[in-house]
Parts: structure tokens; C-alpha cells; sequence
């Protein structure tokens, strides 16, 4: 999916490689929070990863505000709450 190399820009400015088992293990976990069964996780995780991926794959430096944003918009589309779960845990970290 992702296939170029793209360099993350974190809010305290340092920089990393695109880790796509990160996003996904972090969409993946939204979903758990909302009590999804795992399998359903799964599926939409599976989902929005794919759809972001399309996106991000376009890319070569983003900063991980985008990042956030692209996977809360997607997320919005399967259901709201898993994309205020991705937010909140974010805004958390």
C-alpha cells in the first residue's frame, strides 16, 4: 500500500519514518474502545487503513496533525464515535 518513504513530523517537530503497524494498531485500538467485537475491529480497521493508505501513499513528508485528520475523517464515515475515540486518545498522548 504505502510504498514511498514518508517522513512523520511530530508535534514536537522531530521527525520518523511512516510506520503503517503503528496507524494501524492505533485505528484498530479505537475500535476495541468502543466495544466492538474484535473481529468487526478487524474489518474496519482493515477498512479505514486501506482508504488512508490511498492517501498517504501520495505523500512524502506530512505532519502528524494530517495524519490524525485523514484517519478522524475516514473513521467518521464508518461511525463518529470511532473517529472521537481516535481524537480523544491522541489528544491524550
Amino acid at each position: 500500500m504505502v510504498k514511498t518513504k514518508i517522513t512523520v513530523v511530530k508535534k514536537s517537530r522531530k521527525k520518523e519514518s511512516f510506520n503503517k503497524k503503528k496507524l494501524y494498531a492505533s485505528i484498530y485500538n479505537s475500535c476495541l474502545s468502543t466495544q466492538l467485537p474484535r473481529k468487526e475491529c478487524e474489518r474496519v480497521a482493515k477498512k479505514i487503513f486501506k482508504d488512508v493508505a490511498k492517501i498517504l501513499e501520495k505523500q512524502t513528508c506530512l505532519l502528524s496533525e494530517e495524519i490524525t485528520d485523514t484517519v478522524a475523517k475516514a473513521m467518521t464515515k464508518h461511525r463518529k464515535e470511532l473517529a472521537f475515540m481516535y481524537q480523544t486518545h491522541k489528544d491524550l498522548s
